[in-house]
């Protein structure tokens, strides 16, 4: 059979059709390329899609996609660098899992939890502790924000404690019945500095010569002291109790009647209080007064029977250097003092604790 052609009007029409519909496109394409280099990449996708495959379109579009992204990516970094940090994590997470978006997230959320952290170290100088509390809770395990709290705790603690209160710190057998334990030490606080309290023990805790014999001693030397500072401490604190107790320089206790050499000054976290201590503290005799623990009388103590008290020793010397000042069971100062191998008196210790570790 014999092909029929299409006459020549007709082939210059469909020729002339296709010519005009690849103009079109090839200047739809155009401007969809200026709408891409002006920057208005949704506009620019919306044409590109428009033109389906032609020419590079699909490569075109992928291009402004990422533009679009790395726009937002660029608005959220500047966000995080502004401090608006709040805003970058949400301009962030928008941009879900583009680029390096987890390492800049967590950036952002370092720098919100430094920012509460600063709050509220700001808070506990200020004072505002029960605020400072709340605003490191919020932190859970950042840096030391738990030790924090615990300061804070301390700090409330400390600024309720006055001179002249009680204050219960450690643990010593007091009435003779180890079965139940050791009781809780009760301390009076003679003075406060800041967060430092000075101590003296309510009760006279034990009986024990200022010196195991009766020689020529002061207190840098006798036997008493290197009690305090080894078993009685050891017993009585735990190791974090032993690190709130500052070792201290006691200074030597001239006795203000005698010249009996008081010897040098000590390094110490326990000692007793010297005659000047008593007069500056307990300006009278019934302020003196004194009782024994139970466990004390069970181990040497002597009281009086008419008041329960007992006599108990200070860190001067007496009126020669085998004896050593103490207060006796009515509350009356002995300058002169017993032998210091005397061991019926007993032992207020007495010391500096921090309040705050």
């Amino acid at each position: 059979m014999k092909k029929k052609r299409l006459p020549c009007g007709a082939i210059l029409l469909l020729s002339a059709f296709l010519l005009t519909g690849c103009g079109k496109r090839a200047e739809a394409y155009d401007a969809a390329v200026e709408l891409m280099n002006e920057g208005r990449y949704e506009e620019a996708i919306s044409a590109f899609e428009a033109l389906a495959d032609y020419r590079d379109s699909q490569t075109r579009i992928t291009d402004c996609e990422t533009a679009v992204l790395d726009a937002a990516y660029d608005e959220a970094v500047s966000l995080m660098e502004d401090g608006r940090y709040e805003e970058a994590l949400s301009a962030f997470a928008a941009l879900d899992g583009y680029r390096d978006i987890e390492e800049q997230t967590a950036r952002c959320e370092t720098a919100i939890r430094e920012s509460v952290y600063d709050t509220a170290s700001a808070l506990e100088e200020a004072g505002r502790y029960e605020e400072a509390i709340a605003a490191f809770a919020s932190l859970e395990d950042y840096r030391d924000a738990g030790e924090r709290i615990a300061r804070n705790e301390a700090l409330i603690a400390a600024s309720k404690v006055n001179v002249g209160d009680s204050f219960f710190f450690g643990h010593f057998e007091q009435d003779n019945d180890e079965t139940n334990g050791k009781e809780e030490i009760e301390w009076l606080v003679l003075e406060k500095e800041d967060n430092r309290i000075f101590v003296i023990s309510k009760v006279a805790l034990f009986a024990q010569g200022y010196n195991k014999v009766n020689t020529n001693v002061s207190w840098e030397t006798c036997t008493l002291r290197a009690c305090l500072n080894g078993a009685f401490l050891d017993e009585a604190f735990s190791a974090e109790e032993q690190a709130q107790i500052p070792t201290v320089t006691v200074p030597p206790a001239e006795s203000p009647k005698y010249r009996t050499d008081p010897g040098n000054a000590t390094e110490d976290k326990v000692f007793l209080i010297s005659i000047r201590d008593l007069e500056k503290y307990f300006p009278t005799d019934s302020d003196r007064e004194c009782v024994p623990t139970a466990y004390a009388l069970a181990n040497g103590a002597k009281a009086k029977e008419v008041n329960g008290n007992c006599w108990w020793w200070l860190r001067s010397p007496g009126i020669a250097q085998n004896c050593a000042a103490r207060v006796n069971c009515y509350g009356s100062l002995r300058n002169s003092g017993p032998p210091v191998s005397s061991d019926y008196s007993c032992v207020r210790p007495a010391m500096w604790i921090d309040l705050v570790p």
